[in-house]
Order: C-alpha cells, then structure tokens, then sequence
C-alpha cells in the first residue's frame, strides 16, 4: 500500500462535485502520484476520467486533446487550442447531463505554465468538469496564491499529504 492511500475515499468524495478544484500536495514519497492513480478506479463509472502528466513536451494542448478523448471525439493533429477549449466549454457546460461530468487529474502539475493553469481553471469553473492538480510543488504559498487569485471558498489540509478542495 502507498503512503497516500488513507485519503483516497476523501480524494473521491471531493471529485464527486463537479466544477471543482482538488490539489493534491505533499513532499516527495508520500503517495500523490499513487493516489491520483487509485483515485480513477474510484470515479463513478457514468463518469469520464482522464490522468495526465504536466512533464508532456506540449502539456496543455495534450490536456485538451485527453479531455476531448475522454468524452469521445476524435482530435485531429493540430487542431488549436481555442477550437478544443470551445468544444470541451460547450460539451461541459451542464454538469447534470449524463456523460458530461469528468475528473481531470494532472500529475507534476507544478510544470504547467501559469497562464495555461489559469485557463484549464477557466475551463473548470462552472461546469461539469473536476479538476485534480497534483504536485510537489503546489505547497501551501502556492494554494494562497490560487486562493487570492479565485477566492476559493472551501480549504481542507493535513500534514503529509494536502487535499485541498474548492468549488470555483
């Protein structure tokens, strides 16, 4: 068993809301990654999931392309972002319509670029996507800077490993 498992039911409750920001933080071994994982055989199965990790050469045009994939299209090499951002905005725009509500799970989410951080939670807000950013680096300055920038509303922490969670 992983460092992180005894927070995977939490984990789970907290990417049952749609709309939803989760960080998953902690110092490196203590189970983010494994925890994460688990998480995908925990989601609803009326529920799409993707998990990807920030490292990608192009992290968030990969992000998109996973998302739209998840939900069942097909994403033609080099269609833009805006095309795939417009298109997973229109099909995640009612959180209660059956198929649409995803967990999106970023791994090493610390290496995403701001400005694309700043428009996958555009992405979030509102709909029925949840959003699951995992990463050593998003330590407790970097959840106060979501949290002024976002006015997050909800803030649960612990010791080791940091579940936060939100609704946008």
């Amino acid at each position: 068993q992983y460092p992180g498992a005894a927070r995977l039911a939490e984990l789970a409750e907290a990417c049952a809301v749609p709309g939803r920001l989760v960080l998953v933080t902690g110092p490196a071994g203590s189970g983010k990654s494994e925890l994460c994982e688990a998480l995908l055989d925990e989601i609803d199965p009326t529920r799409c999931a993707v998990n990807v990790s920030a490292r990608h050469d192009d992290p968030y045009p990969y992000l998109l392309a996973s998302i739209l994939e998840a939900y069942g299209f097909k994403v033609e090499p080099g269609t833009s972002q805006q095309v795939m951002s417009d298109l997973i905005t229109h099909h995640a725009a009612d959180p209660g319509a059956l198929g649409r509500q995803c967990v999106v799970v970023v791994d090493d989410a610390d290496a995403l670029p701001l400005r694309e951080l700043r428009e996958l939670l555009k992405l979030v807000a509102g709909s029925a996507l949840t959003l699951v950013l995992a990463g050593p680096a998003l330590s407790l300055p970097a959840m106060l800077v979501l949290n002024s920038i976002l006015g997050l509303k909800k803030t649960v922490a612990y010791v080791s490993l940091v579940v936060v969670m939100a609704t946008i």
